[in-house]
């Protein structure tokens, strides 16, 4: 959802890695899961991808408080450039992760130089992609099985994906990313 957000909101600026190239980067690197998915082990993958920045962060609950942090790191240096977050109650989860969007896009969006101009043998760039429609709010246990689902994607765990996106799509209809996703999975 922050790929989708950022991608619009920082399209003159910056090219966005999807998720499959960076899970291709995590096998291909044996760094899939390991208990130290640390600072140094990100950056080693932004440097892989090829990226001058690399957003990481996370998401938990407490009690009544839901957080969400981003962290925009250097994959030069390794140094936290820009550090974000947000908290609210556990169904605010979409307004969070907007917040987090408008909040890099904002913050680091001024220290980015435009990208430079297709070269003229370049096909054209593709106009950005339309906002996805999001649910007005999120019930967290919504979140949490879009996130196991999303987890089996990367392990490719495709009947552990279908059954918990099915059971997104069922509990809520109007969260057009997990429709998207069984979508694209369906074909």
């Amino acid at each position: 959802m922050l790929t989708s957000d950022l991608s619009t909101s920082l399209y003159d600026l910056v090219d966005l890695v999807e998720r499959d190239k960076l899970q291709a980067i995590l096998e291909e690197q044996d760094l899939q899961r390991t208990e130290r998915f640390d600072r140094n082990t990100a950056v080693r993958i932004g440097k892989l991808l090829g990226a001058r920045f690399l957003v990481v962060g996370s998401y938990f609950g407490i009690s009544d408080t839901l957080r969400a942090d981003a962290r925009i790191l250097d994959v030069e240096t390794g140094k936290i450039v820009l550090s974000v977050g947000a908290n609210g109650k556990p169904g605010d989860f979409m307004p969070l992760e907007q917040k987090l969007s408008d909040d890099i896009g904002r913050l680091l969006g001024p220290r980015l130089p435009p990208l430079p101009p297709p070269r003229p043998e370049d096909p054209p760039e593709p106009p950005p992609p339309p906002k996805r429609e999001r649910p007005k709010q999120l019930k967290p246990q919504v979140a949490i099985r879009y996130s196991k689902a999303l987890d089996a994607l990367d392990k490719k765990d495709k009947a552990t994906a279908k059954r918990e996106l099915l059971a997104v799509v069922q509990d809520q209809p109007d969260f057009s990313y997990a429709s998207a996703d069984l979508d694209k999975m369906m074909k």
